[in-house]
């Protein structure tokens, strides 16, 4: 093409912006309607009404308008801008394209139809389509990018907004926790809820132990607190169904309150959920605080609980530590079997007779008879305290 021809369909591609310039108002009402029409967002007026539509669409057009007449046309609100307030306004991706798919058959249309009428087609016509596309996929760009910076900054401030708002439920820090902020948590604000205290051996607990309560129906909450994983479960469903769940989680060990029937109660129950945490074992990582209360005792005041355990077992120091460690585990084999000799054994793979020779034993070195409640809770409670410190499976 010689420069004498590029120069021509240059000029005519001038002209015909000004044309379509000089019918922009009457396009403006066009494709109003026609956006009003196609899109239900548009239609309803909730996101824009139609003085506000009609004002975009004016817009736009003079934008590619005077592009094509080689005129310069300042813009109220840049692509992204435009993005940005449609993401906020809840309008989907999907929509805010569909719409920019209409403008550019709107432009090219009306942009052929002033061609044909002013003579201008061919040259012009290829030159002005290739020109208004240009310049719409920069705009889709821009589109596009501002969207998703304001769904970007959106996410990261409801994400804020989670966290701070369960960790107000869960240190007590703001008695008065508003509805809408308890509904964004997805939460009911009365029901029964569980608080529950983390940790997980690999991999983030939250995420393991929030996939399989989903999956069981159950509403939950998340967040870090104080190094341990911290959730709300609203479910309708007894403690035990929720025990049993987090049971199935491998390498998980996690602490579960008291149900209760307010968020208020949240960070009380929160507190007792950590101690029961504090309560689990290699053999019993997920324990219910009111399942366990010599556990419970033990975990809350481990001071106190361990001195009580180097008193009442100090008798026991001088055996052998093969045969003291055996004796400590074949007592609480009997406590977790109910005081059964026959359960017990069954539990160290022993003879029950040799679970009673071995009781006999303690029971001679300590000066406390499993006949008695009190010295049965005594060596209860010491054992527990004996069992924290050293976390290790039972065994016979």
């Amino acid at each position: 093409m010689t420069h004498a021809v590029r120069d021509t369909a240059a000029n005519r591609v001038r002209e015909l912006g000004f044309a379509l310039l000089r019918r922009a108002d009457a396009h403006t009402e066009e494709l109003t309607d026609l956006l009003q029409d196609a899109l239900p967002v548009y239609r309803s007026g909730l996101v824009l009404d139609r003085a506000g539509l009609r004002a975009a669409c004016r817009d736009r057009l003079r934008v590619v308008y005077s592009a094509l007449a080689r005129r310069p046309c300042a813009t109220t609100l840049s692509a992204a801008g435009i993005g940005r307030r449609r993401a906020a306004a809840g309008v989907s991706l999907a929509t805010l394209l569909e719409a920019a798919h209409l403008l550019i058959g709107f432009i090219w249309r009306r942009l052929a139809d002033t061609a044909l009428h002013t003579g201008f087609a061919g040259p012009a016509l290829a030159h002005g389509t290739q020109h208004a596309w240009d310049l719409h996929e920069e705009f889709v760009r821009e589109l596009v990018l501002g969207y998703q910076q304001e769904i970007a900054a959106g996410a990261l401030e409801a994400g804020a907004a989670h966290t701070g708002t369960m960790r107000a439920l869960l240190r007590g820090s703001e008695p008065v926790i508003s509805w809408a902020a308890t509904e964004a948590l997805g939460l009911p604000r009365e029901g029964t809820f569980l608080a529950v205290a983390a940790t997980a051996v690999e991999g983030d607990a939250a995420r393991l132990i929030s996939t399989r309560l989903r999956a069981a129906g159950m509403s939950l909450g998340w967040t870090e607190l104080d190094g341990v994983d911290a959730g709300i479960i609203a479910t309708p469903a007894r403690a035990e169904s929720l025990i049993s769940l987090l049971h199935g989680l491998s390498g998980v060990q996690a602490g579960v309150s008291p149900a209760y029937r307010s968020l208020t109660g949240t960070a009380r129950a929160f507190r007792l959920a950590r101690t029961a945490l504090d309560a689990g074992t290699a053999r019993n990582p997920v324990v219910c605080f009111d399942s366990a209360p010599l556990a419970m005792i033990a975990a809350s005041s481990p001071a106190a609980a361990d001195g009580l355990a180097e008193v009442l077992l100090a008798p026991l120091a001088d055996l052998p530590e093969v045969e003291r460690e055996l004796l400590v585990r074949t007592l609480g084999a009997w406590l977790d079997a109910g005081g059964s000799a026959g359960a017990a054994g069954e539990l160290l793979y022993c003879h029950p007779n040799t679970v009673r020779y071995r009781l006999r034993k303690l029971q001679e070195r300590t000066g406390r008879s499993l006949a008695d409640p009190v010295a049965v809770t005594e060596l209860a409670l010491a054992y527990e305290a004996g069992r924290r410190r050293r976390r290790r499976p039972d065994g016979c």
